[in-house]
C-alpha cells in the first residue's frame, strides 16, 4: 500500500497543465459528463483516453506486422532461370513453403508424389521440358502449369 501511494505521488509530480485547441463542444461535454459520472477529473479521463488510443495504435502496429509476416510466408519461393534442374520431394520439403518454378529449360521432378506437388508447388511457368514420375498425375501438373512446351512422364 505504501508503494501505491508513492507511485501516485510520483505521477502527480509529472502532471502538466496544457491547453488543447480545436476540441469540439459536444466531445468536451461528453468528457465532462463522463468525469462527473465516474468521479474522475477531466484530466484523468483525458489521460485514460490518450493511453487507450496509444495502446490501440501499438496493437494495430503489431497486427499489421504479423499480417505482413504471414503474407510473406504465404507467397511462393521462386526458383527460376535454370537450364537444367532436378528436384526431389525432400528438396520441396526443405523449402518449408510453396515453390514456383519458372523459366527453366528442363525441369525434372524425381521421387515425388502427386501429394508433394499439390502441397509444395504453387505453379510452373515457362518450362521447355517438364519431366514427372508416374506417381504424379498429368492433370495435377496441367492445373498449375502455363507455357510448358512438353510434359514427359517417366
Amino acid at each position: 500500500m505504501i508503494m501505491a501511494e508513492k507511485e501516485t505521488k510520483e505521477e502527480e509530480t509529472k502532471k502538466i497543465t496544457i491547453s488543447v485547441k480545436g476540441i469540439r463542444d459536444d466531445l468536451y461535454k461528453n468528457v465532462t459528463d463522463l468525469a462527473k459520472h465516474t468521479g474522475k477529473t477531466i484530466g484523468e479521463i483525458t489521460n485514460d483516453a490518450y493511453r487507450t488510443f496509444i495502446g490501440s495504435i501499438e496493437g494495430i502496429r503489431n497486427i499489421s506486422q504479423n499480417f505482413v509476416e504471414g503474407a510473406k510466408s504465404a507467397l511462393p519461393r521462386y526458383i527460376d532461370n535454370f537450364k537444367k534442374l532436378e528436384v526431389t520431394a525432400e528438396d520441396l520439403k526443405d523449402f518449408g513453403q510453396k515453390v514456383a518454378f519458372r523459366n527453366i529449360d528442363e525441369l525434372t521432378f524425381k521421387n515425388v508424389t502427386d501429394e508433394d506437388i499439390q502441397k509444395y508447388v504453387a505453379f510452373i511457368d515457362g518450362v521447355k521440358i517438364l519431366r514427372i514420375p508416374k506417381t504424379v498425375k498429368k492433370s495435377t501438373i496441367i492445373r498449375i502449369s502455363t507455357f510448358v512446351d512438353e510434359i514427359v512422364q517417366d
